[in-house]
């Protein structure tokens, strides 16, 4: 099994409206610099949140799928396609399939903390389509729960959410102790420490620290303390 571990300190960080927004990205652009590159279908990951409450102004996306979810707090949106701002909450997503172009703008009120990613699509595909917006409700994601632990599917085959093929996001959260994870073969994992701490072979993270994982057969992890971890699983078209 290959991992590596992408601390807090080591990962890009940034910020719009002046400050009042700030982000930390575990996966930056290639430009940007950082620890790791993109890697499979995943391109971006920020965190991004706002202690009184940013606007990220009008922009443009073309092309790509983007996931926007909601850690704490509450974010409007608003896009082209529709018109209109929306709200979302705690555990609610956002997918983007930006298509053809649209313009959009994010406003993180007070207290917001938030994921972005963004997903490597067939850009003269997804070039020939509308732009969709779709919102996701946390109340419409499945969960699994056993003794130790909780796990929501926020993007795959039990959730209404789709993204791109192969790829799975989840939330979980895990009671001190070790646990051996069900891996689709050929797979690779970006996991993000939400609060808590973690060990992943000889790798240690704790609270906002990042890995990227190549299991061999099967993945353990140890939470060496009470754990909420953001999973997200790849598994290549060519793969599959």
């Amino acid at each position: 099994m290959k991992v590596f571990h992408v601390p807090k300190k080591s990962q890009v960080t940034g910020q719009f409206d002046g400050g009042k927004i700030q982000e930390r990205k575990p996966l930056a652009f290639p430009q940007e610099g950082g620890p790791i590159r993109p890697w499979s279908q995943l391109i971006y990951w920020s965190h991004a949140w706002s202690e009184e409450g940013g606007l990220i102004d009008l922009h443009p996306h073309q092309a790509y799928c983007i996931a926007t979810y909601v850690l704490e707090g509450e974010l409007e949106h608003y896009d082209t396609t529709s018109g209109a701002w929306k709200q979302l909450s705690e555990g609610d997503l956002q997918v983007m399939h930006a298509g053809s172009g649209l313009m959009h703008a994010e406003k993180l009120l007070p207290g917001n903390r938030i994921f972005q990613l963004w997903f490597n699509v067939d850009v003269e595909k997804e070039l020939e389509n509308d732009p969709v917006y779709s919102d996701y409700d946390a109340g419409q994601f499945p969960v699994y729960e056993d003794d130790h632990m909780t796990s929501f599917t926020v993007i795959g085959s039990e959730s209404p959410a789709r993204l791109v093929p192969g790829v799975t996001m989840r939330r979980a959260l895990f009671d001190k102790g070790q646990y051996d994870l069900p891996i689709q073969d050929g797979a690779s994992i970006g996991m993000f420490v939400i609060d808590g701490a973690i060990k992943i072979g000889e790798s240690f993270g704790k609270k906002h620290d990042f890995f990227v994982i190549f299991p061999e057969e099967s993945l353990v992890l140890e939470a060496t303390e009470d754990a909420d971890v953001f999973v997200v699983e790849l598994i290549q078209e060519d793969s599959q």
